[in-house]
């Protein structure tokens, strides 16, 4: 089974999501979903209550609010898309971000190693463009 990390739950990425929870995928698990808006994970949480949702900074850093806004709806900050991959042991990313975002986000997430240092992500899924 694949644990996977979706990053962004704008538009695509909450097509990602349907797709990866419907019945024609049974090998890939949604494990965890990052955004860098509060009030998409507070969203994205009503609609599936059982998937863990984290805030994640947007260019280096958190919005204004985002931290605050985050905190009263019980949701936890990471830093980075690594330690998400970390603390949820995911071996899959779809990447669902802005276009701007996409080389950064997998920069980042080709952070993540395992405790014998191979990388922990295994599976890459980009929405286009690349770069």
């Amino acid at each position: 089974m694949k644990r996977t990390l979706l990053v962004g739950i704008g538009q695509m990425g909450k097509n990602h999501a349907k797709v990866i929870l419907s019945d024609e995928t049974k090998d890939i698990e949604l494990t965890a979903v990052c955004d860098a808006d509060p009030a998409r994970l507070t969203a994205f949480r009503q609609d599936y209550p059982d998937i863990p949702v984290f805030l994640i900074p947007k260019d280096g850093h958190f919005a204004n609010d985002a931290l605050a806004a985050a905190t009263a709806q019980n949701i936890q900050s990471f830093d980075s898309v690594a330690d998400i991959i970390r603390a949820m042991e995911c071996d899959t990313l779809v990447n669902a971000t802005h276009n701007r975002s996409h080389v950064p986000v997998l920069e980042d997430a080709f952070q993540a190693h395992d405790t014998d240092g191979a990388p922990m992500i295994k599976t890459v899924f980009q929405e286009k463009p690349f770069a």
